[in-house]
């Protein structure tokens, strides 16, 4: 784990306590909000991440298979209207959509 200068986590990893593989990280501002949240599977970005904006409010969240961003990813802005969304296939943008 580190810390911010004022004492606040910074990051957080989270191990499996069998493997040893990485299976969560979590990041934060100094303010000791979240900034984002990501999963691993054997130390490589898998499933949900998570982005948030200095307010709290969530920013983007996309999915990750093996390494690679899958699926939609969906952006915010500060005020939570969705702006934007990039469908992802293995690691590729194959479209986007502006709001």
């Amino acid at each position: 784990m580190r810390k911010h200068s004022n004492g606040k986590d910074h990051v957080v990893l989270f191990f499996d306590k069998e493997t040893g593989y990485l299976m969560k990280e979590e990041v934060f501002y100094s303010d000791g909000k979240l900034n984002w949240t990501g999963n691993y599977k054997r130390n490589v970005e898998h499933g949900l991440w998570q982005f948030y904006h200095p307010n709290g409010k969530l920013k983007t969240s996309e999915t990750y298979s093996n390494g690679k961003e899958n699926g939609i990813s969906v952006h915010y802005s500060e005020s939570g209207k969705k702006v934007k969304e990039e469908h992802w296939r293995n690691g590729k943008m194959v479209k986007e959509v502006q709001f």
